[in-house]
């Protein structure tokens, strides 16, 4: 589903019928063909994804077509490099291949990996509230705004699946 995260107005969905083999990846084949769908390309948009989506052959050509990318990838990407595995908490490390930045962080568990065309390796300050005492953590700009614009998807998926619900029925 491509939509707009300011007015939370739905621009495209599309339902994927065959798995036919495709060169970059059904993840990278939606994204494209979405934003085609949509006119967005070439606009200086920048698109949100989650790891199914994110690989780096799709953040270089949406980047060349005016577009930037910021999205979570998973870590068993043969691109990720090396260094970036290995992270302890609450550090952070950045990496840039040419117009990719890759981030990672690790705020308890496992690190969380992302990759950006717009990004910059900057450390925002957080503060938070615990039982009555505020804290104040760094976490990198690339992970808040990451953090803000999902939130934003996670809200349409909600009130899409509330009026799905509306409409099943049951036959007994």
């Amino acid at each position: 589903m491509s939509r707009k995260t300011v007015s939370k107005y739905c621009l495209a969905f599309s339902c994927n019928k065959a798995a036919k083999e495709t060169i970059f990846g059904l993840g990278y084949d939606v994204v494209v063909n979405l934003l085609k769908d949509s006119n967005c390309l070439n606009k200086g948009h920048h698109i949100f994804v989650d790891n199914f989506f994110t690989s780096v052959e799709l953040a270089r050509y949406l980047y060349s077509m005016g577009t930037f990318l910021t999205g979570t990838i998973r870590r068993n990407k043969k691109c990720i490099p090396d260094d970036l595995q290995q992270t302890n908490v609450n550090e952070v490390k950045y990496f840039r291949n040419n117009e990719v930045l890759f981030c990672a962080f690790r705020e308890k568990r496992l690190p969380v990996l992302l990759i950006s065309t717009k990004a910059e390796d900057e450390d925002v300050t957080i503060t938070k509230n615990r039982h009555g005492r505020e804290i104040s953590s760094k976490k990198p700009a690339i992970v808040q705004s990451y953090n803000v614009f999902m939130d934003g998807v996670d809200e349409s998926d909600k009130m899409l699946y509330t009026y799905l619900d509306e409409r099943r029925s049951v036959k007994y």
